[in-house]
């Protein structure tokens, strides 16, 4: 019930931001990109949090924990045991970012791979009506090897890891097991002091085994949600806070573009738009007349508020439309 209503709320958050977007940002970004974010990603996200990164927390709040027990128990003997282990948990650390980074790119080329599927099988007809059937299959087989290629360097990763951190641990506990007896007879402990720390020991190594155990799955988690994240926090370049709604205006409907200049944001060195005015009266018909790429589209962009123009005022019934209330324009 928790895990469905985590991946409701990242869904839902995770839309709204998507659909409250300006255009200029569906410009830049495919759609195969977002139904993964809002898919894999999200469930990705779902399952790591519930399962995953509990178990996580809970085996680095019993790590941290066993080993103030050790300190308020022996502090020298804390020091050495720490000492021993150290090794292994510095490449914990080191792997964790190095798996966020895979992760990372493994989703993205997940992302890509989607999007090419999408747009060709959206696009059927298209391609069907060019012949276009092998080229298509070219390109979804290029992205699926390239997610193949990072997941396989993934795997390949965390399986070395996974090694060279066993053989760490082992290691650890031949150097424990070895300073303990040598300091038997220095610390004057019994037979019960000993165990108790070995126990306490075993309770830390097999702790941060645990850790380890979930860094890949708190790594994709990670990966995932930077992803999500971005999506959410990106603000638009296009910022709509206008409150005004002028039903009252005599010249209610007009139309006014006064000195724009615009360029797309995809394209910011080519403007589109330079020095244009023009002015429309309420039942006023108006043709916009000119070759291919002279600025025709990207006039009524504009007045749709698609965008906004680099220089000059766009108004309506006298307001500039920024000062107006989306909806209330729109409607």
């Amino acid at each position: 019930m928790t895990s469905e209503k985590i991946g409701q709320s990242i869904r839902h958050k995770l839309f709204e931001a998507i659909i409250r977007k300006d255009v200029n940002f569906y410009d830049n970004i495919r759609t195969g990109d977002l139904l993964s974010r809002l898919g894999s990603d999200t469930q990705i996200v779902q399952d790591g949090l519930t399962t995953n990164v509990s178990m996580f927390v809970r085996s680095l709040c019993i790590l941290v924990g066993t080993i103030v027990i050790l300190f308020t128990y022996n502090w020298i003997l804390a020091l050495i045991i720490i000492g021993c282990i150290l090794p292994s948990v510095i490449s914990s650390r080191i792997t964790a970012g190095m798996l966020n980074t895979f992760s990372v790119r493994y989703q993205k080329s997940k992302g890509e791979m989607s999007n090419i599927a999408t747009e060709s099988i959206s696009n059927i007809r298209t391609v069907k009506a060019f012949a276009d059937e092998q080229d298509s299959s070219l390109k979804f087989a290029i992205a699926s090897q390239e997610v193949f290629e990072y997941g396989r360097s993934k795997g390949y990763f965390w399986a070395l890891f996974f090694l060279s951190f066993r053989t760490l641990q082992f290691l650890a506990d031949v150097a424990i097991i070895y300073t303990i007896s040598r300091l038997y007879d220095y610390f004057d402990l019994t037979i019960g002091e000993v165990t108790a720390i070995l126990l306490y020991t075993r309770t830390i190594m097999n702790n941060a085994g645990a850790i380890t155990n979930n860094i890949q799955a708190v790594a994709k988690v990670f990966g995932s949600s930077y992803e999500i994240a971005l999506l959410i926090v990106t603000p638009n370049k296009v910022v709509f806070e206008g409150t005004k709604q002028p039903v009252d205006v005599p010249d209610s409907g007009s139309i006014q573009l006064e000195n724009i200049e615009f360029a797309y944001p995809s394209k910011g060195d080519v403007k589109v738009l330079n020095g244009v005015n023009i002015e429309v009266q309420k039942n006023q018909v108006v043709a916009l007349v000119g070759h291919s790429g002279c600025g025709k589209s990207s006039i009524i962009s504009l007045i749709e508020r698609f965008y906004d123009p680099i220089e000059g005022r766009l108004l309506f019934s006298g307001e500039d439309i920024k000062d107006l209330d989306n909806t209330w324009y729109h409607q």
